[in-house]
Order: C-alpha cells, then sequence, then structure tokens
C-alpha cells in the first residue's frame, strides 16, 4: 500500500471575546449560518464549503494577539461588494491584485481576527 494520506479541509478555530457577538457579526454582516450543535465556550459557523469555529477567550487581548485565516473564493469581486455594502472592508484591506498572484482583500472582526479572502489572479 503505497498511497498516500490526502488532505481534504482545514477549519480555522479563532479566539472569541464574546461568542454571541461573533456570531451577530459573523451571520448578519458576512452571510455565514451558525451549525453544528451548541457546545459551552466554542461556536461553529459556515458558509458555502467555508466552516470557521471560534473558542470562548475572555481574557484575549485583540491589541496584541489576534487569529488570521485565508479563505480562497470564486468570484471575489462579487463578495467584495457585499461585504463592502456590510461596511466590514479592513480600512487597508481593498480588492486589489497581490504580487503573490491573488486577487484578494481583508476584513477584522470584532476580535480582531483577520480574514484575508481571494481568488488566484
Amino acid at each position: 500500500m503505497n498511497e498516500k494520506g490526502r488532505l481534504e479541509q482545514a477549519t480555522p478555530i479563532l479566539p472569541s471575546r464574546d461568542l454571541n457577538k461573533t456570531a451577530t457579526f459573523y451571520t448578519q454582516k458576512l452571510g455565514f449560518k451558525q451549525t453544528g450543535s451548541e457546545h459551552p465556550g466554542y461556536l461553529m459557523i459556515q458558509r458555502d464549503n467555508i466552516s470557521l469555529h471560534f473558542f470562548l477567550a475572555e481574557n484575549f487581548d485583540p491589541t496584541k494577539d489576534a487569529g488570521m485565516c485565508y479563505v480562497y473564493v470564486s468570484n471575489v469581486e462579487a463578495l467584495y461588494l457585499e461585504y463592502q455594502a456590510s461596511g466590514v472592508i479592513h480600512p487597508n484591506g481593498a480588492l486589489e491584485h497581490k504580487p503573490w498572484g491573488m486577487y484578494e482583500f481583508a476584513v477584522l472582526d470584532p476580535d480582531n481576527n483577520l480574514l484575508r479572502i481571494g481568488q488566484a489572479s
């Protein structure tokens, strides 16, 4: 048996100081839905094929620490316009072609978690 294991999917687990505020931000501003059963101190959300999880970190200091993840999408321009209308684009995160070959923008959530969202240029 020479077949190697294959990585299929990854789910970032990000900090949240208040899971209710995090759920509200992601569902109302970014179009995610809560998934799975409720677990104390833990939140699971999903939109399309993207799943994000959050753990309660009440003493988390967003001025010193933060989480980050990259979300690969199709039709990045349409998603950018949707999120721009929601007022969630990072002040320095406008949609642009990056030198590393991605067309991307950025969103910063209330806990300073950075979502870089893009597709290949």
